[in-house]
Protein backbone atom coordinates (compact mmCIF):
# COMPACT_ATOMS: atom_id res chain seq x y z
CA UNK A 1 0.00 0.00 0.00
CA UNK A 2 1.37 3.33 -1.12
CA UNK A 3 1.03 6.75 -0.46
CA UNK A 4 -1.35 7.48 -3.51
CA UNK A 5 -3.64 4.50 -2.47
CA UNK A 6 -4.05 5.74 0.96
CA UNK A 7 -4.29 8.96 -0.10
CA UNK A 8 -7.55 7.77 -2.59
CA UNK A 9 -8.92 6.01 0.25
CA UNK A 10 -9.05 9.42 2.42
CA UNK A 11 -10.11 11.24 -0.74
CA UNK A 12 -13.28 8.86 -0.39
CA UNK A 13 -13.85 8.91 3.11
CA UNK A 14 -13.94 12.62 2.90
CA UNK A 15 -15.71 13.56 0.25
CA UNK A 16 -18.69 11.67 1.85
CA UNK A 17 -18.54 13.66 4.86
CA UNK A 18 -21.91 16.05 5.74
CA UNK A 19 -20.17 18.73 7.65
CA UNK A 20 -17.35 18.79 4.22
CA UNK A 21 -20.51 19.00 1.61
CA UNK A 22 -22.95 21.31 3.95
CA UNK A 23 -19.45 23.89 3.70
CA UNK A 24 -19.58 23.35 0.17
CA UNK A 25 -23.11 23.91 -1.04
CA UNK A 26 -23.85 27.01 1.57
CA UNK A 27 -20.67 28.03 -0.09
CA UNK A 28 -22.46 27.96 -3.81
CA UNK A 29 -25.33 29.04 -2.77
CA UNK A 30 -23.53 32.44 -1.17
CA UNK A 31 -22.04 32.38 -4.82
CA UNK A 32 -24.79 31.94 -6.55
CA UNK A 33 -27.16 34.92 -4.73
CA UNK A 34 -24.18 37.48 -4.93
CA UNK A 35 -25.94 38.71 -8.04
CA UNK A 36 -28.70 39.58 -5.33
CA UNK A 37 -26.37 42.01 -3.43
CA UNK A 38 -25.71 43.92 -6.33
CA UNK A 39 -28.43 46.21 -5.78
CA UNK A 40 -26.60 47.38 -2.55
CA UNK A 41 -24.42 49.55 -5.05
CA UNK A 42 -25.42 50.77 -8.64
CA UNK A 43 -22.85 50.99 -10.97
CA UNK A 44 -20.34 48.32 -9.38
CA UNK A 45 -22.03 45.26 -9.78
CA UNK A 46 -19.51 43.44 -10.76
CA UNK A 47 -17.24 44.52 -8.86
CA UNK A 48 -19.22 43.34 -5.53
CA UNK A 49 -19.75 39.82 -7.21
CA UNK A 50 -16.27 39.56 -7.54
CA UNK A 51 -15.38 40.71 -4.03
CA UNK A 52 -18.23 38.44 -2.30
CA UNK A 53 -17.36 35.23 -4.25
CA UNK A 54 -14.00 35.77 -3.49
CA UNK A 55 -14.31 36.39 -0.12
CA UNK A 56 -16.81 33.46 0.30
CA UNK A 57 -14.38 30.88 -1.52
CA UNK A 58 -11.21 32.04 0.83
CA UNK A 59 -13.65 32.12 3.75
CA UNK A 60 -15.38 28.41 2.78
CA UNK A 61 -12.06 27.24 1.27
CA UNK A 62 -10.60 27.14 4.90
CA UNK A 63 -13.48 25.62 6.92
CA UNK A 64 -13.27 22.90 3.93
CA UNK A 65 -9.42 22.29 4.55
CA UNK A 66 -9.00 22.71 8.12
CA UNK A 67 -12.30 19.59 8.61
CA UNK A 68 -10.68 18.13 5.48
CA UNK A 69 -6.95 17.65 7.01
CA UNK A 70 -7.98 18.12 10.84
CA UNK A 71 -10.11 15.17 11.41
CA UNK A 72 -8.37 12.53 9.26
CA UNK A 73 -6.23 11.55 12.24
CA UNK A 74 -8.33 11.51 15.22
CA UNK A 75 -11.36 10.00 12.72
CA UNK A 76 -9.23 6.47 12.59
CA UNK A 77 -7.82 6.63 15.73
CA UNK A 78 -10.89 6.85 17.25
CA UNK A 79 -12.16 4.14 15.47
CA UNK A 80 -9.23 2.19 15.69
CA UNK A 81 -8.90 1.30 12.25
CA UNK A 82 -5.59 3.31 12.52
CA UNK A 83 -4.34 0.24 14.05
CA UNK A 84 -5.41 -1.89 11.49
CA UNK A 85 -3.55 -0.16 8.96
CA UNK A 86 -0.18 0.26 10.81
CA UNK A 87 -0.34 -3.36 12.12
CA UNK A 88 0.70 -3.91 7.67
CA UNK A 89 4.02 -3.42 6.78
CA UNK A 90 3.42 0.18 6.25
CA UNK A 91 5.82 3.24 7.08
CA UNK A 92 4.49 5.89 8.88
CA UNK A 93 5.99 8.59 6.67
CA UNK A 94 3.99 6.42 4.25
CA UNK A 95 0.85 6.89 5.77
CA UNK A 96 1.22 10.24 6.61
CA UNK A 97 1.99 12.00 3.31
CA UNK A 98 -0.93 9.70 1.67
CA UNK A 99 -3.07 11.10 4.06
CA UNK A 100 -1.95 14.38 3.46
CA UNK A 101 -2.90 13.63 -0.05
CA UNK A 102 -6.07 12.97 0.52
CA UNK A 103 -6.99 16.15 2.15
CA UNK A 104 -5.50 18.04 -0.69
CA UNK A 105 -7.41 16.06 -3.21
CA UNK A 106 -10.54 16.74 -1.72
CA UNK A 107 -9.92 20.59 -1.17
CA UNK A 108 -9.08 20.94 -4.81
CA UNK A 109 -12.25 19.40 -5.75
CA UNK A 110 -14.15 21.71 -3.97
CA UNK A 111 -11.95 24.75 -5.03
CA UNK A 112 -12.60 24.25 -8.15
CA UNK A 113 -16.40 23.68 -8.01
CA UNK A 114 -16.38 26.93 -6.40
CA UNK A 115 -14.42 28.62 -9.13
CA UNK A 116 -16.54 27.23 -11.42
CA UNK A 117 -19.68 29.05 -10.46
CA UNK A 118 -17.56 31.59 -9.39
CA UNK A 119 -16.91 32.31 -13.05
CA UNK A 120 -20.14 31.35 -14.42
CA UNK A 121 -21.84 33.80 -12.58
CA UNK A 122 -19.08 36.85 -13.55
CA UNK A 123 -19.53 36.03 -17.17
CA UNK A 124 -23.19 36.44 -16.60
CA UNK A 125 -22.68 39.91 -14.76
CA UNK A 126 -20.25 40.91 -17.04
CA UNK A 127 -22.22 40.66 -19.92
CA UNK A 128 -25.32 42.22 -18.33
CA UNK A 129 -23.33 45.19 -16.97
CA UNK A 130 -21.17 45.91 -19.90
CA UNK A 131 -20.25 49.21 -18.72
CA UNK A 132 -17.99 47.83 -16.10
CA UNK A 133 -16.46 45.37 -18.14
CA UNK A 134 -14.04 47.43 -20.02
CA UNK A 135 -11.41 44.50 -20.77
CA UNK A 136 -12.80 41.78 -22.05
CA UNK A 137 -13.97 38.75 -19.93
CA UNK A 138 -10.62 36.85 -20.75
CA UNK A 139 -8.41 38.82 -18.78
CA UNK A 140 -11.25 39.02 -16.04
CA UNK A 141 -11.19 34.58 -16.22
CA UNK A 142 -7.13 34.77 -16.20
CA UNK A 143 -7.01 37.07 -12.94
CA UNK A 144 -9.96 35.21 -11.30
CA UNK A 145 -8.22 31.86 -12.59
CA UNK A 146 -4.91 33.20 -10.62
CA UNK A 147 -6.94 34.62 -7.34
CA UNK A 148 -8.29 31.02 -6.66
CA UNK A 149 -4.85 29.25 -7.66
CA UNK A 150 -3.18 31.83 -4.45
CA UNK A 151 -6.39 30.75 -2.11
CA UNK A 152 -5.43 27.24 -3.10
CA UNK A 153 -1.91 27.86 -1.93
CA UNK A 154 -3.02 29.34 1.02
CA UNK A 155 -5.17 26.54 2.22
CA UNK A 156 -1.81 23.85 1.13
CA UNK A 157 -0.18 26.07 4.40
CA UNK A 158 -3.34 25.74 6.87
CA UNK A 159 -4.38 22.30 5.54
CA UNK A 160 -0.53 21.19 6.63
CA UNK A 161 -0.97 23.34 10.15
CA UNK A 162 -4.25 21.78 10.57
CA UNK A 163 -2.90 18.34 9.82
CA UNK A 164 0.16 18.59 12.36
CA UNK A 165 -2.22 19.79 15.08
CA UNK A 166 -4.38 16.83 14.50
CA UNK A 167 -1.37 14.37 15.26
CA UNK A 168 -1.67 15.82 19.31
CA UNK A 169 -5.63 15.05 19.39
CA UNK A 170 -7.72 12.60 19.57
CA UNK A 171 -10.89 14.32 17.90
CA UNK A 172 -11.22 16.73 15.31
CA UNK A 173 -12.05 19.31 17.80
CA UNK A 174 -8.59 20.96 18.27
CA UNK A 175 -7.24 20.62 14.82
CA UNK A 176 -10.19 22.86 13.85
CA UNK A 177 -9.69 25.58 16.12
CA UNK A 178 -6.41 25.71 15.91
CA UNK A 179 -6.44 25.89 11.94
CA UNK A 180 -9.11 28.87 12.03
CA UNK A 181 -6.95 30.87 14.51
CA UNK A 182 -4.01 30.40 11.85
CA UNK A 183 -6.56 31.60 9.05
CA UNK A 184 -7.18 34.64 10.83
CA UNK A 185 -3.50 34.99 12.64
CA UNK A 186 -2.43 34.55 8.86
CA UNK A 187 -4.44 37.57 7.66
CA UNK A 188 -3.41 39.55 10.54
CA UNK A 189 0.58 39.56 9.84
CA UNK A 190 1.32 42.63 8.48
CA UNK A 191 -0.45 44.66 11.36
CA UNK A 192 2.65 42.64 13.56
CA UNK A 193 5.06 45.05 11.49
CA UNK A 194 3.22 47.72 11.91
CA UNK A 195 3.30 47.14 15.80
CA UNK A 196 6.67 46.53 15.73
CA UNK A 197 7.53 49.60 14.28
CA UNK A 198 5.90 51.26 17.00
CA UNK A 199 6.88 49.04 20.15
CA UNK A 200 7.41 50.59 23.66
CA UNK A 201 11.16 49.13 23.56
CA UNK A 202 13.15 48.00 21.34
CA UNK A 203 13.27 44.60 22.59
CA UNK A 204 9.77 44.30 22.35
CA UNK A 205 9.72 45.74 18.54
CA UNK A 206 12.71 42.67 17.63
CA UNK A 207 10.36 39.92 19.21
CA UNK A 208 6.94 40.86 17.51
CA UNK A 209 9.16 41.68 13.94
CA UNK A 210 10.65 38.05 14.25
CA UNK A 211 6.93 36.63 14.36
CA UNK A 212 6.46 38.68 11.39
CA UNK A 213 9.30 36.94 9.67
CA UNK A 214 8.16 33.36 10.99
CA UNK A 215 4.54 33.59 10.74
CA UNK A 216 3.08 32.31 7.29
CA UNK A 217 1.57 35.62 5.56
CA UNK A 218 -1.83 35.00 4.28
CA UNK A 219 -2.04 38.19 2.78
CA UNK A 220 -0.15 37.38 0.06
CA UNK A 221 -2.33 35.25 -1.66
CA UNK A 222 -5.65 37.77 -1.32
CA UNK A 223 -5.95 39.32 -4.70
CA UNK A 224 -8.73 41.01 -4.00
CA UNK A 225 -7.65 44.68 -5.30
CA UNK A 226 -5.87 43.35 -8.81
CA UNK A 227 -9.62 40.80 -9.24
CA UNK A 228 -11.54 43.66 -8.80
CA UNK A 229 -9.32 46.01 -11.06
CA UNK A 230 -8.87 42.95 -13.82
CA UNK A 231 -5.04 43.61 -13.13
CA UNK A 232 -3.34 40.17 -13.88
CA UNK A 233 0.20 41.27 -12.24
CA UNK A 234 1.57 39.44 -9.10
CA UNK A 235 3.73 41.52 -7.24
CA UNK A 236 5.38 38.09 -5.83
CA UNK A 237 5.19 36.40 -8.70
CA UNK A 238 3.11 32.96 -9.13
CA UNK A 239 6.46 30.64 -8.58
CA UNK A 240 8.19 32.61 -5.64
CA UNK A 241 4.04 32.66 -3.85
CA UNK A 242 4.25 28.95 -5.35
CA UNK A 243 7.83 28.03 -3.20
CA UNK A 244 6.24 30.33 0.03
CA UNK A 245 3.25 27.93 0.50
CA UNK A 246 5.15 24.79 -0.43
CA UNK A 247 8.51 25.50 2.84
CA UNK A 248 5.42 25.79 5.11
CA UNK A 249 3.35 22.95 3.77
CA UNK A 250 6.54 20.67 4.01
CA UNK A 251 7.15 22.18 7.15
CA UNK A 252 4.14 21.52 8.67
CA UNK A 253 4.05 18.00 7.36
CA UNK A 254 6.99 17.47 8.86
CA UNK A 255 6.39 18.46 12.37
CA UNK A 256 3.02 16.21 11.49
CA UNK A 257 5.28 13.23 10.68
CA UNK A 258 7.75 13.74 14.13
CA UNK A 259 4.48 13.63 16.18
CA UNK A 260 3.36 11.04 14.55
CA UNK A 261 6.03 8.85 14.67
CA UNK A 262 5.94 9.15 18.40
CA UNK A 263 3.21 7.94 18.67
CA UNK A 264 2.40 5.06 20.73
CA UNK A 265 0.51 2.76 18.46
Amino acid sequence: MNSIVIGLNAYRESIRRKTLIAFLLFAMLIIGSSTFLTVLSPGEEVKIVKDVCLSCVSFFGMLIAVFAAGALIPGETDNRTIHTILSKPLRRITYVVGKYIGAQLTIILNILLMSILFLVILYLQSKRYTEEAPKPFSVTALVTMKAMLLVYFELLVLSALAFAVSMLSTSATLPVIAGIFIYIVGHSVNYLKNLSEHASSEFMGTVIRQFYLILPNFSNFYLRNQLIHDDPYIPQGIVKLFIYAALYAGFGLLIGYILFRKKDM
